[in-house]
């Protein structure tokens, strides 16, 4: 593959973030994620950084940021602080189902081409 058609195919995946991903979680039933950017994963060390004395962590503003709804817009800031309460709560398999469906896995840990 040449440079072009690289920077190209990149282009093309790079729209593919926005498309919304649902990830059925167990006692919750079907939510929606978007796919985690490569800025997205490198920010989360700054959601860490600012939720240090949080009582809700820093994984549930993480993961907060991935849900969206079916048209794969994010929720609005006051839906996200609510989001994250919640979130901060829930058992551990919440977590790693919305995170794995937006790293690209599905309930098995298979790579899912969506």
């Amino acid at each position: 593959m040449d440079i072009e058609e690289l920077l190209k195919q990149l282009e093309v995946n790079a729209g593919t973030v926005e498309r919304p991903i649902a990830v059925a979680v167990p006692g919750v039933g079907t939510l929606y994620v978007r796919k985690r950017t490569v800025l997205e994963f490198e920010q989360m060390a700054t959601v860490r950084e600012a939720n240090a004395d949080s009582p809700n962590g820093f994984f549930a503003p993480s993961v907060a940021r991935l849900l969206c709804d079916e048209q794969g817009k994010r929720f609005p800031l006051d839906v996200q602080e609510r989001l994250i309460a919640l979130l901060a709560r829930q058992p551990e398999t919440v977590f790693h189902a919305i995170v794995n469906a937006a790293d690209g896995h599905d309930a098995k840990g298979a790579i899912n081409p969506n």
